[in-house]
């Protein structure tokens, strides 16, 4: 059973197990599909805000995050997991950002290795099924996802989400350099203007004063004219 600790080595724990760190995003939407959604699944919108299982329409851009590991209210100890699925109708919780146990269903996972998703069932494999290897247009890669190291005897593997949301966080902070920079231009302009216009005033004082000198001689030159 995926999670069991006793042996010679320790493994990756749960599917779906997560740790909350200041820079993951994990938020809660319906479970909208007909069927269960098992823990460390790939997720999709369903078009009314909720989300659903993957099928065989599965694209890299309809991927929303992966469904997250948690402990429910029983009165068994061992059923605290709900069976390890979200049922219909039932609240998940969907992590877009950060490190996620799955697991991985094909290939050897490696630190930053690509992650594919299962697009098309074949022998032993199923619709959503993540992988490490590609398989032409039987699986999909996820742009904003790499494996976080190898996977244990379970198969479970650590997964790293970069989302959307880092993305536009990338964006802001490439607008926010932009307009910094605008502001450095504009106070570099306003500068360049007061040094324009000092320039100026000190060219005009000594013009006025030579104007004034000049009418004064003009008018002496016509006073002698006119004696």
């Amino acid at each position: 059973m995926p999670g069991k600790v006793i042996g010679k080595s320790l493994n990756n724990g749960f599917a779906g197990s997560f740790a909350r760190t200041p820079d993951s995003i994990i938020v809660t939407r319906p479970n909208m599909g007909d069927v269960n959604i098992p823990f460390g699944s790939v997720l999709v919108y369903d078009g009314t805000g909720g989300v659903k299982a993957v099928d065989g329409t599965f694209t890299a851009d309809a991927f929303v995050g992966i469904a997250g590991r948690e402990t429910k209210t029983a009165l068994n100890f061992l059923d605290q997991d709900g069976g390890g699925v979200y049922q219909p109708k039932e609240a998940v919780s969907v992590v877009q950002r950060g490190s996620i146990n799955v697991v991985c269903k094909a290939g050897t996972p490696a630190v930053g290795g690509a992650v594919y998703v299962r697009a098309v069932a074949d022998t032993g494999k199923e619709i959503g099924d993540l992988e490490a290897a590609a398989d032409g247009a039987n699986n999909v890669v996820l742009t904003n996802a790499q494996w976080g190291g190898t996977k244990d005897a379970n198969s479970v593997c650590e997964l790293v989400l970069l989302t959307d949301a880092f993305n536009e966080m990338a964006e802001r902070l490439d607008k926010w350099r932009e307009v910094q920079n605008r502001i450095v231009r504009m106070d570099r302009l306003a500068s360049l203007g007061e040094m324009v216009s000092g320039v100026a005033h000190e060219i005009r004082n000594p013009l006025a004063s030579m104007r004034i000198h000049l009418d004064l001689l003009y008018n002496e030159i016509n006073d002698e004219k006119n004696r």
